[in-house]
C-alpha cells in the first residue's frame, strides 16, 4: 500500500506527472489507430479510460482531478495536431482569393483548438468518473458477517 501512496502523494504534487506520459502512452495510440483507419478520425476511448484511471489515482476528490483529466485529454488529442499540418499547405497551393485562404486557415484553426478541448472535456469527465468511483468503493466499512 505504501507504492499507491507515494505514487498518489507525486500525482497530487505534481500534476502534470500523469497527464504527460499517460497522455503520451493515449497520443500514440490514437495515433496508430487513426493511421490506420483514417486520418480523420480522433478516437477518444483511449483518452476517457486513461482519465479514469487518474481520477481513480487521485480519490476522494482532490481538487486537481479535473485538471489532470483535462491535461491527459489534450496530451491524447495531439495526433489531431499532427494530421493537421498537412490542410495548410494544400490551402496555400488553392487557386483562390488570398482573402478566402485567410479565412480557411482561421476556421481549420478553430476546429482543431475546438477538438483538443473536447478531447481535454473527455478527460476531465473520465477522472470525475474515476475519483467518484473511487470514494464509493473507499467508504465501505466493514464486511458484515452473519453470526
Amino acid at each position: 500500500m505504501s507504492l499507491f501512496r507515494s505514487l498518489h502523494s507525486t500525482l497530487t504534487s505534481h500534476p502534470w506527472a500523469y497527464a504527460l506520459p499517460i497522455g503520451g502512452v493515449c497520443a500514440w495510440y490514437v495515433f496508430v489507430t487513426s493511421w490506420q483507419s483514417s486520418p480523420g478520425s480522433l478516437p477518444l476511448g483511449p483518452v476517457l479510460l486513461a482519465s479514469f484511471v487518474g481520477g481513480l489515482l487521485f480519490e476522494r476528490g482532490s481538487g486537481n482531478v479535473s485538471g489532470v483529466g483535462f491535461r491527459t485529454g489534450i496530451v491524447g488529442a495531439l495526433p489531431l495536431v499532427w494530421y493537421s499540418y498537412r490542410a495548410f499547405p494544400y490551402i496555400a497551393g488553392l487557386d483562390q482569393p488570398s482573402w478566402f485562404g485567410v479565412v480557411q486557415t482561421m476556421l481549420i484553426l478553430f476546429v482543431i483548438v475546438a477538438m483538443v478541448v473536447l478531447a481535454g472535456v473527455f478527460g476531465k469527465l473520465g477522472a470525475l468518473v474515476g475519483s467518484w468511483v473511487a470514494t464509493k468503493a473507499s467508504r465501505r466499512g466493514p464486511a458484515v458477517t452473519a453470526e
